[in-house]
């Protein structure tokens, strides 16, 4: 005892200063075994401590007292003293002894779950988290510790509080197991469904050398939270899980991967069945309330297809489709769909129709500009901390020690040397890299200003190896094609050149007379080569119509060799011809990483092909880019799209605004080109058999802009596919097959096929139709180089915007957000229904003449031609719309009746043509829109009212 009494005294003389806490420390070391046996007659003893000034201490001693078992009399004492201790402990102090601390904070655990108070331990848990931290970005033992906590006494946003910080440093791999999993749960409980998946995932691609428990549940949770999110499951692990994961987890969660099966059938009697055959097994794990919420969710994912489909349907529909019991019931789960910013539409209550909508978000808002300055920020700061992480672990000992013993003997050939530069820059050019290093290219520095573009594709290069080497989930994996070439810093420029000395070597030639090739023979027609590589029997023949333009080759186009009925098969392509990013790509995860940073689907299409053209015949698309190069990107009237047209040609649609749309299309195709070199550096190359084709120097932009034209004229948009295969490019498809807008029949992704399916009889020979989607003729124009004159899609788009130097505009603004409008709202004008979009207009155009809050909401939701306030403010309203219809009719340079009299001419350009079609069916709709202005004006009781002075009119687009 007396040995105990002289270590207090120690402790109280040596506390003071962080010299003397050290010596502390040793002495502790030493008596550490003697506290043990004394730990019984310990506990008076904590009384002659401070915890605040000897704190190291007090923890020797608390750990020993605590050592032993503890009744459930005096554990509620113990949690007090502990709970005190953690409180008033001095942080630095017990970093001195972290094993002791983690010791007594697990007891403190395990005494408030012994006495079923985990509520009592959350805030003491999250205090000695923060002590024992080094800093935020560390992961403790004490963190999965707190989060437990949190999920049993339910406090989930406490435990949300440090799920949001960046996690670099990690003391055991047990622990960000559970850190990640138990996360995951509490970010589960508050619906936080992305954050969860993101925790649940990092268990998941955790690497592991054998399979674990942790990771078994945290699978299970992660299938049914992505089916909830995301409405659909990804069947593959990333490349960077571990092969024991890759093998292991699907077997053992089999009954949640056929729950998914059922779930992507979209049929919810199939799923509840399902469920209700299994709820003993979901029950077990602890899953059943996650399984319910993934049945309601099925509801919700099916009316998210719908907006996929259609613009605009009645509830009574929606009700029938999603197998909901009632129109109201479908009104509901599109209303909270609408508040949860799941879709975008509103709902007419009048007419219970549903309107899907696009975005709003344009990005250019303050707060929008600041979330995305804030995300560069933060991925400025984590590329600064992987490059450090890296340089640190490439100094290890032990890292140095088994990467010597793993690494192959290199000749001095296997080295590229670039000589030594002053220039900063060089530095990492001027390192060597062996063949087989995870740098498999070497380049060249240019003298140009490509090479500024080339270093920050190297240090993107240089994150990847990062990746590679420990398996980072927050890098995505990109492949980096080895080199064929014996000295990969000399390689030829020849291939490049030859693309800008012949336009015979771009996917679409350029002007000139086209001449076909006798030697082209030998490969026969697009159908031949076809069936030559598995296409089956199929009952539809290539047919020709001649070209406008004698310089051009006739176009063909499909049509049926034989009598068909409705609901025959005409063709179905195998997905070997099919050109799909999956394809291009070699494999998912690099296509599905394109398509979402970038590269579009279009251009990455365009340049595949491209550079397949660049093969000639050896390529094995050879006979279908030569009939590509023959279409031109030709629509059924022969006519290329306006992103190719002249200056002069696209004056032919003046006052319409597909012109603006033209511009703005052409721009952002200008943008991709621009970005193609820095996406190609970032995946190593694109594609793996043209690793030293950079992009911009093998075509310039005017050959890539009619590649891209050429692929978006004939890409067939699947349904019910992954993202990988959701753009394909058919042969016998598209720009082959004319496009209708009456038409039904679409090209479907079958089995292991692309099929089209007719809608409708066919005789011998007659051209084969298919469906363009609900688009408007402008969009058909660009796309295709058409217009359809029966399109029941087609439509203008009358913006209006409430005026914000208004006084009154934030009221106005919050009325039209609670009635399901914007301050900035697009209104569609259908050919044919004109006089209902102008009567949908007249409630928003009322709001901004009204100046008495108390009216603004009657009169946005009041209905009827006639303004329920005043006569004078609705003839106010009415002449401006009348006035905004005008004066789109007078920025046209020919009227109506002079477009009818050009079609007339049969000598008439087709490009004039098309463009005409078009103008003169937006003036129609313009026209008839003026004309139900009008009559409304006629309806009014009396003509002799002036309109009312309106300083703040909204403004009309």
């Amino acid at each position: 005892m007396n040995s105990v009494e002289g270590l207090l005294t120690q402790i109280r003389g040596l506390s003071s200063t962080a010299s003397d806490v050290l010596s502390l420390q040793n002495v502790l070391k030493q008596a550490d075994e003697s506290l043990h046996a004394e730990s019984t007659r310990l506990l008076p003893f904590l009384d002659q401590l401070d915890p605040s000034k000897h704190s190291l201490g007090y923890l020797y001693f608390l750990e020993a007292c605590t050592a032993g078992p503890v009744t459930t009399e005096s554990a509620s004492s113990f949690v007090l003293i502990i709970a005190r201790f953690i409180s008033s402990c001095v942080a630095e102090q017990i970093r001195l002894a972290p094993d002791k601390f983690i010791s007594v904070c697990k007891r403190f655990k395990d005494q408030v779950l012994s006495l079923e108070e985990p509520l009592r331990g959350v805030a003491p848990m999250l205090t000695a988290v923060r002590k024992l931290q080094s800093s935020t970005e560390h992961l403790t033992t004490l963190h999965p510790e707190f989060l437990l906590l949190c999920l049993l006494a339910k406090c989930y946003k406490t435990g949300l509080s440090i799920l949001e910080e960046d996690i670099f440093e990690v003391d055991q791999p047990r622990d960000l197991y559970l850190y990640c999993y138990y996360g995951g749960m509490i970010c589960i409980g508050q619906k936080c469904f992305r954050k969860a998946l993101e925790l649940l995932h990092n268990v998941v691609t955790a690497p592991m050398s054998t399979i674990n428990a942790i990771a078994v549940e945290a699978y299970k949770k992660y299938i049914l939270v992505s089916l909830i999110h995301h409405g659909q499951l990804s069947t593959s692990l990333p490349k960077y899980a571990s092969g024991v994961a890759q093998r292991n987890l699907k077997s053992l969660c089999l009954s949640y991967m056929e729950l998914a099966n059922s779930y992507n059938n979209g049929k919810i009697a199939d799923l509840e069945t399902y469920v209700q055959a299994n709820m003993e097994k979901f029950g077990s794990d602890n899953n059943l309330g996650l399984v319910k919420q993934v049945v309601s969710s099925i509801y919700k994912r099916n009316i998210q297809r719908l907006t996929q489909t259609y613009l605009t349907l009645s509830l009574q529909d929606i009700a029938n489709t999603v197998q909901l019991n009632s129109p109201k019931e479908a009104e509901m789960h599109v209303l909270q769909m609408i508040q949860d910013g799941e879709i975008y539409a509103t709902i007419n209550q009048k007419d219970g129709m549903v309107r899907f909508l696009e975005d709003p978000e344009l990005y250019k808002t303050c707060e929008m500009i600041e979330h995305i300055d804030l995300s560069i920020l933060r991925l400025m700061t984590l590329s600064k901390k992987l490059t450090a992480m890296d340089e640190l672990i490439s100094c290890d000992p032990l890292y140095l020690g088994k990467a010597g013993r793993e690494r192959q003997r290199f000749d001095f050939d296997d080295f590229d040397s670039v000589p030594q530069s002053r220039d900063p820059t060089l530095l990492l050019l001027s390192l060597p890299f062996p063949k087989n290093n995870i740098f498999k290219k070497s380049y060249k520095p240019q003298p140009s200003s490509r090479f500024s573009s080339f270093f920050q594709a190297a240090s993107l290069m240089e994150l990847t190896c990062l990746h590679n080497k420990f398996n980072l989930s927050a890098l995505p994996h990109l492949s980096l094609p080895s080199s064929k070439n014996p000295n990969p810093r000399f390689f030829s420029r020849k291939r490049n050149n030859l693309c800008l000395a012949s336009t015979s070597d771009t996917l679409v030639t350029g002007s000139g007379k086209e001449v076909s090739s006798k030697k082209d023979a030998e490969f026969g027609d697009l159908k031949s080569w076809m069936h030559k590589n598995g296409l089956p029997p199929c009952k539809v023949v290539l047919k020709e119509r001649p070209s406008y333009d004698e310089k051009h080759r006739p176009i063909h186009y499909v049509a049926a060799c034989e009598d068909l009925r409705a609901g025959d098969e005409a063709f179905s392509v195998p997905n070997s011809l099919v050109v799909t990013l999956e394809r291009v790509l070699g494999n998912e995860t690099v296509a599905e990483l394109l398509t979402t940073n970038k590269l579009s689907e279009l251009a990455c299409l365009a340049l595949y092909l491209m550079y397949e053209k660049k093969q000639g015949k050896k390529s094995f698309w050879y006979p279908y880019i030569r009939e590509l190069d023959r279409q031109r990107g030709r629509g059924q009237l022969a006519v290329e799209s306006p992103l190719l047209w002249s200056d002069d040609e696209l004056a032919y649609l003046t006052g319409s605004p597909t012109k603006a749309e033209i511009v703005e299309r052409a721009e952002g195709i200008k943008r991709e080109y621009n970005e193609l070199d820095t996406v190609w550096f970032m995946a190593g190359s694109l594609f793996q058999q043209y690793p030293y084709d950079i992009p911009t120097e093998a075509f310039p932009f005017e050959i890539f802009k009619q590649a891209f034209v050429a692929v978006q004229s004939c890409v067939v948009h699947l349904q019910k596919v992954p993202l990988a295969r959701r753009f394909a490019l058919v042969p016998l498809g598209p720009p082959l097959l004319a496009y209708r807008s009456n038409c039904k029949a679409m090209l479907s992704a079958v089995a292991g096929a692309v099929e089209l399916v007719v809608d409708r009889p066919y005789k011998a020979g007659e051209p084969i139709v298919v469906w363009c989607g609900p688009q408007p003729n402008s969009k058909l124009l660009i796309n295709y180089g058409f217009v359809d004159d029966d399109n029941p899609y087609d439509r203008l788009v009358v913006e209006a915007a409430l005026n914000t130097e208004d006084p009154q505009y934030q009221d106005k603004r919050l009325v039209v957000q609670r009635n399901g409008k914007l301050s900035v709202q697009a209104f569609p004008v259908y050919a044919g229904k004109e006089k209902e979009a102008v009567s949908d207009m007249l409630p928003y155009l009322r709001l901004g003449y009204v100046s008495d809050p108390s009216e603004m909401q009657s009169v946005l939701s009041s209905q009827g031609p006639v303004c329920p306030v005043s006569s004078c403010m609705e003839r106010a309203v009415l002449d401006q719309l009348a006035d905004y219809f005008k004066r789109r009719l007078a920025g046209y340079p020919t009227t109506l009746n002079e477009d009818e009299s050009l079609l007339l001419d049969p000598n008439l350009n087709p490009k004039k043509r098309v463009a005409t079609q078009l103008v003169r069916l937006e003036k129609k709709i313009l026209h008839a829109c003026l004309q139900a202005t009008v009559d409304l004006i006629d309806q009014l009781p009396d003509h002799t009212v002036s309109p009312c002075p309106a300083p703040y009119a909204p403004l009309l687009k």
